[in-house]
Order: structure tokens, then C-alpha cells, then sequence
């Protein structure tokens, strides 16, 4: 399945995403998918404009998703959440089960 045949068979409940724009430009993406396999885990991925980065653009999106992942997916612990939330912000990778 290419990528965005499974957005619109996804969206909203397995696929979301959320952008930052400033002054009607994109400065940042961000989306989750749920693992197709096991719609307990999900991967986050954000995209921020270079001049845009440092400034809490990266965190708003991620929380932006976030937010609608859980509305989708109740986290068993918040241990996850805050997994989820130190992947956004240190960039490392972070595998979580929800």
C-alpha cells in the first residue's frame, strides 16, 4: 500500500496529521499512523522548516497529534505519553506499545 493510498483509507482514526503555517506558508508537519499489525503501537513523525526550528514549533505539532492519537488510542500508562513526548523533543527514537 503506498503512502497515501493509506491516508485516505486511514484517516481519521489510524492516520492524522497536523501543520503550523505562519503567514499562510508551511513551516511544520507533523502525523501518526497506527501499525497496521498492531493498532497498539503508532509512529510519529515531525518536519520542521529549518528557520522555524527551536522555537516550540516541533512540540506543538507533536502534542497536536498526540492529542488526537489518544482521543483514537487510550495510553495504558503515562509512562507512554511521556515516551512519546521526550521522542518530540530529543529526536531519538523512542518504541512504545499504547
Amino acid at each position: 500500500m503506498d503512502y497515501l493510498q493509506a491516508i485516505d483509507e486511514w484517516w481519521p482514526t489510524r492516520w492524522n496529521a497536523a501543520v503550523a503555517l505562519r503567514d499562510g506558508v508551511l513551516i511544520g508537519w507533523s502525523e501518526y499512523s497506527l501499525d497496521r499489525d498492531d493498532p497498539h503501537r503508532a509512529e510519529i513523525g515531525v518536519c520542521v522548516a529549518d528557520t522555524e526550528q527551536g522555537l516550540g514549533v516541533g512540540t506543538a505539532l507533536v502534542s497536536a497529534v498526540v492529542v488526537n492519537l489518544f482521543r483514537t488510542v487510550k495510553p495504558q500508562s503515562l509512562k507512554q505519553l511521556m515516551a512519546c513526548r521526550r521522542n518530540a523533543c530529543g529526536g531519538s527514537s523512542v518504541s512504545t506499545s499504547l
